[in-house]
């Protein structure tokens, strides 16, 4: 049973980007849409058009549940909806305008256009086949007589207009490749960022494993500890990469310490303590003007907080502490404490684990600790526990 889900900072990459934008978009061309139909409707009711007036009243009415649809995040029956509206409103402005030959066959072709801009360029032979199909349902009510114009639509007509349609869809599907092409190179490339940044990072942590080579391997095996118990929360895979980052620089800040303190064999002096606490502010002050690092900020800065306020630097409690901060402070004191330092031994499993449920609820979140205790039970850590 996973534990409850608790928010930490979420980061957009481009895909969610890309969705927001067609949101956005097609968020204006509702507005457009209801707009046009309330004031025309208005117009048709002054001059006591009555049939018109409730089409695009209706029209107006079926704007709003997407509007609110697509403003809750449910953008496929918002576009869904959309795209019924926008057909529908050229069928029937051509059906009660002047046929085939009605100016506002333009709009089939805008139909087509519409399309892709909201569902992506594999949909747009589709809109494609309801565009001509709109054009040949509007000739063949006029040859069959059910619209009587001026002038009566025929074969070539439709053969035209088709055309016309056909044009349009490659003029957007060259449009729309060009724009998903750039789309998917800006994907790699940022990928191909992150993938550098975090090979980066790796590197700042051996630095400061060469520097101290009484606690190499610790960040690894941190990390991995880390991870598998923050799988047990509902974190985004983008939350999870911020994660590991925290987790893997959760100690840069004893770059900054002196040398005299951070390798001391024996006890360090209160004076002593009040320096070395000083590696989160550190830390902090190293990543805090690093754009893509902010939200892997919690773990180096609250990973020494105390469940019961007692822990630096800020003596945050409780729930204050951010949730990544309380679930790596359980796998890093279990991990401390399980290796070797040059002031003591290591404990035995049996002894951390111990440890670790006495203090839930004094030093550890008692939610994640019993959560822990859980998995290392069963065993789920691997050949890290």
């Amino acid at each position: 049973m996973h534990a409850p889900t608790e928010s930490a900072p979420r980061a957009v990459n481009l895909t969610a980007h890309e969705l927001v934008q067609r949101q956005r978009t097609l968020a204006v061309v509702l507005w457009i849409t209801f707009g046009a139909a309330i004031v025309l409707g208005l117009n048709n009711l002054l001059i006591r058009a009555i049939p018109e007036t409730i089409v695009l009243f209706a029209a107006a009415v079926l704007c709003i549940p997407a509007l609110l649809l697509n403003q809750h995040g449910h953008y496929m029956p918002a576009s869904v909806t959309a795209t019924v509206i926008v057909l529908f409103a050229i069928v029937y402005n051509l059906y009660q305008g002047h046929g085939i030959h009605d100016s506002a066959v333009v709009a089939v072709p805008i139909f087509v256009m519409f399309g892709p801009l909201l569902f992506g360029r594999r949909a747009l032979p589709l809109f494609l086949v309801l565009g001509i199909a709109s054009v040949a349902l509007i000739a063949a009510l006029e040859m069959g007589g059910v619209i009587n114009t001026a002038m009566r639509a025929g074969i070539p007509d439709v053969v035209s207009l088709s055309i016309l349609v056909l044009c349009s869809g490659v003029l957007v599907w060259v449009i729309m490749s060009n724009l998903e092409g750039n789309l998917e190179r800006a994907r790699r490339s940022e990928q191909d960022l992150r993938v550098a940044y975090d090979h980066t990072l790796e590197g700042w942590a051996r630095v400061l494993e060469y520097r101290d080579r009484e606690t190499e391997g610790h960040s690894r095996r941190v990390v991995n500890l880390c991870l598998r118990l923050a799988k047990e929360w509902s974190f985004t895979d983008e939350e999870m990469k911020h994660i590991h980052r925290g987790a893997l620089l959760h100690d840069i800040g004893k770059l900054a310490l002196p040398d005299e303190i951070l390798f001391k064999r024996g006890r360090l002096t209160p004076g002593e303590w009040k320096v070395m606490r000083r590696h989160v502010t550190f830390a902090r002050d190293m990543l805090k003007d690093i754009a893509f690092l902010r939200p892997a900020l919690h773990i180096p800065y609250a990973h020494h907080e105390h469940w019961d306020g007692t822990g630096y630097p800020q003596g945050l409690k409780g729930r204050q502490i951010p949730i990544e901060a309380r679930i790596f402070a359980v796998v890093d004191t279990y991990e401390a404490l399980s290796s070797p330092r040059p002031y003591r031994k290591a404990w035995p499993r049996s002894k951390t684990v111990a440890y670790i449920q006495a203090n839930a609820g004094k030093l550890f979140d008692p939610e994640v600790a019993g959560v822990f205790l859980r998995l290392h039970k069963e065993k789920a850590f691997g050949r890290y526990a």
